[in-house]
């Protein structure tokens, strides 16, 4: 039996249900001595769970095979942001997170966690995917969704392929907040009743809430249609 034989098949075994409902299959990736088991869906297009379970090698355990307190696991949690109803969808990273066995931890617990980030975790395209908007322009219209506070926020979206543009207006038309980012320069603008008002270059995510509602709430008198 090979080293990470034993892995490989308590990891299939233990989560083999949770793949088969997400329509996922693992794969181990060699690099070096270590392995790294990582999940994708089937099917067409590039989809894969951003969850990793890292197994180091031989020399690095000195042991005769992989044990699961060797393993330590990645993810990066997405939240997934859905357009209306035109189809369009973005996906936001909202933090990355690790798990390893720590001694004298419980491990029936640790390979239950394990378990509950490949379920709960969301798959996401690494690949073209189409009707898929940048992160974001994902996290400025979840930012316009909490500060408008309505079911029904009314964020018109629009794009040419690479300006993607979200407006928030009045009934009337006369006012609105827009913010509109440019894939190719990786710069987006905010826009107050159609001029410009900011420039963001290359910005954090924290920087676009940060200007979204410093200039959302200038116009806190906007009566969203």
């Amino acid at each position: 039996m090979g080293y990470y034989t034993h892995i490989m098949i308590e990891a299939k075994a233990r989560y083999g249900h949770i793949l088969r409902d997400r329509n996922l299959v693992m794969r181990g990736k060699r690099d070096g001595d270590s392995l790294t088991l990582v999940f994708k869906r089937k099917g067409p297009g590039d989809w894969k769970l951003p969850v990793e379970l890292h197994v180091p090698g031989k020399s690095e355990t000195g042991r005769d095979q992989a044990l699961w307190e060797d393993v330590q696991l990645t993810a990066d949690i997405h939240q997934e942001v859905t357009f209306g109803d035109a189809g369009w969808v973005g996906f936001i990273c909202r933090q990355s997170e690790r798990l390893e066995y720590l001694h004298g931890d419980d491990m029936s617990k640790f390979i239950e966690q394990i378990g509950l980030y490949i379920k709960e975790c969301s798959v996401i395209p690494y690949g073209e995917v189409e009707n898929r908007v940048s992160p974001e322009t994902a996290m400025a219209y979840a930012d316009l969704i909490d500060l408008i506070g309505a079911e029904d926020p009314g964020i018109q979206f629009s794009t040419d392929g690479n300006l993607q543009t979200l407006t928030v207006e009045d009934a009337a038309g006369q006012q609105s907040v827009s913010f509109a980012w440019n894939e190719k320069k990786v710069a987006g603008e905010i826009y107050v009743d159609g001029k410009l008002a900011e420039r963001l270059e290359r910005p954090e995510s924290w920087e676009i809430q940060d200007a979204l509602s410093r200039h959302f709430t200038s116009q806190m008198d906007l009566k969203i249609r």
